[in-house]
């Protein structure tokens, strides 16, 4: 289903305001009017103030600049109420993530107790390699010494 949303233009809103005016259905001032008929006698006419013929042009304007704001409003609340789902769906996901930040945080606890465990290990591990290589440094200077030779040969030794 498409939704075609117009936007009316400005002079159709200030349209719309001007005529949401209250009607004045007072009549007006009452003024006497004497008519002369052609027999002489005089007669008094009292005027009703609008007459139905004003009045229904008036009432005709009134309620089409009424449903103009009416079906004004109704585009823009359609308007509203498609952002608002929007703006629904976008906290919903939003929420479903906020359900996963405890598992990341744990993960990232746990990657951070992982890393200094390796920073650990790894200066273990150079203590261990300056070990070896002072008992190779130490194992070099033994076979080169006469007396270790001395006793691989009296001995029968072979390495």
């Amino acid at each position: 289903m498409d939704i075609v949303q117009t936007q009316p233009t400005n002079a159709a809103i200030d349209n719309l305001f001007d005529n949401t005016q209250l009607i004045d259905m007072t009549p007006d001032v009452k003024t006497t009017t004497t008519l002369v008929e052609p027999t002489g006698l005089a007669k008094t006419v009292q005027p009703s103030g609008l007459s139905s013929l004003n009045r229904s042009e008036t009432t005709a304007k009134s309620v089409d600049s009424v449903l103009e704001s009416l079906d004004f409003a109704a585009v823009r609340l359609e308007g509203a109420m498609y952002r608002i789902g929007y703006l629904e769906s976008q906290v919903d996901s939003l929420q479903e993530q906020l359900k996963v930040l405890p598992e990341f945080r744990a993960r990232a606890a746990r990657a951070i107790l992982t890393e200094r465990e390796n920073v650990i290990l790894i200066e273990t591990l150079s203590a261990y390699e300056s070990e070896l290589e002072e008992t190779h440094a130490l194992l070099e200077k033994l076979n080169k010494s006469k007396t270790w030779q001395f006793c691989r040969w009296a001995f029968g030794l072979t390495f």
